[in-house]
């Protein structure tokens, strides 16, 4: 009958009962997430209005063994933050060039150019958070610009960003925006103006 409970409890000795429903449990899952992202680097950085949009928009991936997460061309439209296991990333060559653990992240470099640069595969089973490209854009202040200062940070050598810096002692670390497998960017002020 639509309504009744499908099952009885009886009281067998003195006890008490917890009354958890569906609201408790999604504010203890958005919590968990909450803290999740506090321990990676790029999100740790946000506003607590702007992390809790980001724990809103993820979605949850279970990764199995072998499991190619990511392959070399396709189209790109999210990124991924490792929740749990290990994942292995490997070139155009298929060599494997780092290893990723729970709190790094990948696929930033598809929000540049629209495609994988690189594989990636499940070494064992794991979980994903995945974050759409849109919700980057659409939803959360300054995560697309610490994400894209990492890109620029860690993937064009040709790029030097030191040039306008003359005086290093002058220059105030204000905070860690991303933590890659090749680098970290850190954001700094410099009479006034910010680098990272």
């Amino acid at each position: 009958v639509a309504g009744t409970r499908g099952a009885v409890l009886v009281k067998l000795a003195k006890a008490e009962l917890l009354k958890i429903n569906l609201g408790n449990i999604e504010n203890l899952q958005m919590s968990w997430r909450k803290q999740a992202f506090k321990n990676v680097t790029c999100f740790n950085q946000l506003s607590n209005t702007h992390l809790g949009n980001v724990v809103k928009a993820v979605k949850l991936r279970e990764t199995q063994h072998g499991e190619q997460v990511l392959t070399i061309g396709a189209s790109a439209d999210r990124i991924f933050v490792i929740q749990s296991g290990k994942f292995l990333v490997y070139n155009e060559s298929f060599k494997e060039i780092r290893q990723l653990q729970p709190g790094s992240f990948f696929g930033e470099l598809g929000m540049k150019s629209g495609t994988r640069t690189a594989t990636v595969v499940s070494q064992g089973t794991g979980t994903l958070f995945m974050l759409q490209y849109k919700d980057c854009n659409e939803k959360l202040g300054p995560l697309r610009g610490y994400l894209e200062l990492h890109v620029l940070q860690n993937y064009n050598p040709n790029v030097d960003l030191t040039h306008s810096i003359k005086d290093l002692h002058e220059v105030k670390r204000l905070a860690v925006l991303g933590d890659g497998g090749f680098a970290q960017v850190v954001l700094v002020r410099y009479h006034g103006s910010l680098y990272a």
